[in-house]
């Protein structure tokens, strides 16, 4: 039997270097993301002055977010600091998330307590992690989305690939 999706079957979508991202949980059925141009996507952050602000509001949009959901949450000891392009989200038992401009490369660096370190990349309007296609702000609501035992969208803050009409 042949998969498909949107018409491509997945042999053509490894030849064509798009990224496949499948649902682990659900075995008897093939549930997949496609993120396509990612390898050639070109960031629409082409000055400093540009990436300066694409990434603080980003992170500015982060920090309400995270602010917003811990405090609707059953958590009792949390933190959540945003200073010097910094942004530390200290989850308790859970660990600490660090999330900074990296201005010299225009990126925007994760550290998380569960999948580590990333550095991800503005691409099509949002922030992209290159190995394996995964925006920021979807980690983040998968994670976060554990720890707080509820639902966390992180798609609805600045750059997080929810398009409003």
């Amino acid at each position: 039997m042949l998969w498909s999706y949107k018409g491509c079957n997945i042999s053509n979508l490894r030849q064509s270097n798009k990224v496949i991202e499948l649902n682990k949980k659900h075995k008897n059925r093939l549930n997949v993301e496609l993120y396509s141009n990612i390898s050639n996507g070109r960031s629409r952050v082409s000055s400093s002055l540009e990436y300066d602000h694409v990434a603080e509001e980003t992170l500015q949009s982060l920090s309400e977010r995270f602010e917003e959901l811990l405090e609707n949450s059953e958590l009792t000891d949390w933190d959540v600091t945003y200073s010097n392009d910094v942004l530390t989200i200290s989850l308790n038992n859970h660990g600490t998330y660090v999330i900074n401009k990296q201005s010299p490369n225009k990126q925007i660096w994760l550290s998380s307590p569960f999948s580590g370190p990333k550095r991800y990349d503005f691409i099509n309007e949002m922030w992209i992690y290159k190995h394996d296609g995964v925006p920021l702000h979807q980690l983040l609501s998968n994670e976060i989305s554990k720890v707080i035992e509820k639902e966390a969208d992180f798609k609805i803050c600045t750059f997080g690939g929810k398009t409003t009409v």
